[in-house]
C-alpha cells in the first residue's frame, strides 16, 4: 500500500462515469470502501460536475492521450512503485503508455464473446452447439416450433454489434477480425468470409421478435431468464446480475478466444498529484482488483490477480494471440467510424438487404477514413 501524504483539502476523489447497473454501482461501493481505508472520500458523478477522473474504454484513452484539450495526469510514479510494467498484460499497456509516461488506472477486463442460455430450454432440447455458427443457428431453428423467437436481441446498434463481432471472429477468423475492426482495412470488409459472416447475421433476423426490438439489453436478458427466449449474445457483466436460470458459454465458434473490453479510470491533472498517485496504487493492489472483478463479472486488470477470479479465463488471457479487442466497446478502430458502421449494420439487420451490398458500403466508409488519415 502507498503511504503518500494527501492534502487535507483534496481528500475527495470524484469519478465521472456513465454506469447505472446495480452491479456497476456495487463495484463503485468497493472503490469507496478501498479509498476510505486510505483516508480518501470517493464520489461519483454522471454529469459535468467537477471531477478528478473519467471512466474510459481503450480507444477513448488513446484519443485522450493524443488530445491537447484533455489534460491527463501522468501516473509514471505509481506505475513504477506498483510494478505495472510487470503486472499488466501488453494489450492493456498498449492503451496506457506513451513514450515513458503512463495514463489511466486499469480497472478490469470484460469478455464480450459469450452467449447466455436458458437452462430449462437446454434441458429440453439439448445444449446449444458452440462448435460453429451454422450448427448454432440450426439449433435455434429447431426451437421455433415451441418458441417462435428464440434469440433475444434489441435493435440498438451495440446489441446487434455484440453478435456480429462474435460471428466475424468465428467465421472469418482472428486475422480478418483485426484487419477489419482494428485497421479498418476496406478489403477485409468485402472478403468472402466477411460477406459470409453478414449472411449468417441476416439469418438471425427470423429468430428475433420484431415487436421486442426496442427493449434494452437487460430487458432482453430477463426474457431469456423467464423462458420467453432461449439465447442472448452478451458479455460477462451478465454474471453480476444475479440470475440463476441462465448460464454463459463462449459464443459459437469462438472458444479459446477472448474479445476484451478494457475499462480505465483516467485521472486528470487538475487534481492533487499525491491524491491521484494514492488512488492509482490503491486500485491496482491484487486484493482490490480481485474483489472489484468478482463484483463486476470481469477479470482483473492486473495479471497476478487473474487466477484468484477465474483460472479458465486466465489461461486464455495468457495467450496474446487469443485476446482480441472489442470493436463494439471502443477497444480498436476509430470511434466515429465504429458508430457509423454499427448504425449501418443495425439498420440493415432490421430492414433487410443483401450482405454484399452492405459489405461494399462498409468498405467504402473505411476506405474514406483511411484516405483522410493518409493511409493506403
Amino acid at each position: 500500500m502507498h503511504h503518500l501524504e494527501v492534502n487535507a483539502a483534496m481528500k475527495s476523489w470524484v469519478l465521472r462515469h456513465g454506469w447505472n447497473l446495480p452491479s456497476d454501482l456495487a463495484a463503485l461501493e468497493i472503490c469507496r470502501e478501498a479509498l476510505s481505508g486510505v483516508g480518501v472520500h470517493f464520489e461519483s458523478v454522471q454529469g459535468s460536475e467537477a471531477h478528478c477522473a473519467i471512466k474510459m474504454h481503450g480507444v477513448e484513452l488513446l484519443d485522450a492521450v493524443r488530445s491537447a484539450t484533455l489534460h491527463l495526469h501522468d501516473l509514471s510514479l505509481v506505475s513504477h512503485t506498483s510494478q505495472w510494467a510487470l503486472r499488466l498484460p501488453l494489450f492493456i499497456q498498449h492503451y496506457m503508455r506513451r513514450d515513458a509516461r503512463w495514463f489511466g488506472i486499469p480497472m478490469g477486463i470484460h469478455q464480450a464473446n459469450l452467449i447466455w442460455v436458458n437452462q430449462a430450454t437446454e434441458q429440453r432440447f439439448g445444449p446449444a452447439p458452440t462448435k460453429n455458427v451454422p450448427e448454432f443457428i440450426a439449433w435455434m431453428r429447431r426451437l421455433q416450433n415451441q418458441m417462435p423467437y428464440p434469440l433475444a436481441m434489441g435493435a440498438e446498434p451495440w446489441q446487434v454489434g455484440v453478435a456480429f463481432e462474435a460471428i466475424v471472429l468465428a467465421v472469418a477468423g482472428a486475422e480478418i477480425y483485426r484487419r477489419a475492426f482494428d485497421a479498418l482495412h476496406p478489403g477485409s470488409w468485402t472478403h468472402p468470409l466477411m460477406v459470409q459472416s453478414l449472411t449468417l447475421m441476416a439469418s438471425l433476423r427470423e429468430l428475433v421478435d420484431p415487436s421486442a426490438d426496442h427493449l434494452r439489453w437487460d430487458a432482453q436478458l430477463q426474457r431469456v431468464h423467464d423462458g420467453q427466449c432461449a439465447i442472448q449474445f452478451m458479455g460477462d457483466w451478465v454474471r453480476a446480475q444475479g440470475l440463476h436460470d441462465i448460464h454463459g458459454v463462449t459464443a459459437p465458434g469462438t472458444t479459446g478466444h477472448f474479445v476484451a473490453i478494457n475499462d480505465f479510470f483516467v485521472p486528470l491533472v487538475h487534481a492533487d498529484a499525491s491524491l491521484q498517485e494514492l488512488v492509482g496504487g490503491t486500485f491496482t493492489t491484487r486484493t482490490f482488483q480481485s474483489r472489484y472483478a468478482l463484483q463486476k463479472g470481469c477479470m482483473p486488470g492486473v495479471a497476478d490477480a487473474w487466477d484468484d477470479v477465474d483460472p479458465t479465463r486466465a489461461a486464455v488471457l495468457r495467450q496474446p494471440a487469443c485476446v482480441l479487442p472489442s470493436f463494439v466497446f471502443d477497444q480498436c478502430g476509430a470511434l466515429d467510424v465504429k458508430n457509423a458502421l454499427l448504425g449501418m449494420l443495425s439498420r440493415w439487420f432490421v430492414a433487410g438487404g443483401q450482405a454484399l451490398d452492405l459489405a461494399q458500403t462498409m468498405a467504402e466508409l473505411c476506405g474514406l477514413f483511411r484516405k483522410s488519415k493518409g493511409l493506403p
